[in-house]
C-alpha cells in the first residue's frame, strides 16, 4: 500500500508541475494576443494616416490638373467663335 501511496504522490507533483507550465503557458499566449492586437492597432493607424495624406495630395494635385487642362480648352473656345 506504501508503494501505491508513494506512486500516487509522485503522479500528484507531477500533476502540479503540468499544473504550472500550463498557468506559464496562459499567460504567454494572453502576452502574445495583447501584444498582436496592439500590433494591429499600430498598423491600422499607420495605413490611415499614409491613405488619408495620399488622398489629400492627390486632391490637391487634382485640381491643378484640371486647371491645367482648361487653358487650352479656353483657348480653343476663344479661337473657334
Amino acid at each position: 500500500m506504501d508503494g501505491f501511496k508513494g506512486q500516487m504522490d509522485r503522479m500528484e507533483g507531477r500533476m502540479d508541475g503540468f499544473e504550472g507550465r500550463m498557468d506559464r503557458m496562459e499567460k504567454r499566449q494572453e502576452r502574445f494576443e495583447e501584444e498582436t492586437r496592439n500590433n494591429f492597432a499600430d498598423i491600422k493607424l499607420h495605413l490611415e494616416n499614409i491613405t488619408d495624406r495620399n488622398l489629400s495630395i492627390l486632391a490637391e494635385n487634382y485640381q491643378n490638373v484640371i486647371d491645367k487642362m482648361n487653358v487650352p480648352i479656353t483657348w480653343m473656345n476663344r479661337v473657334m467663335k
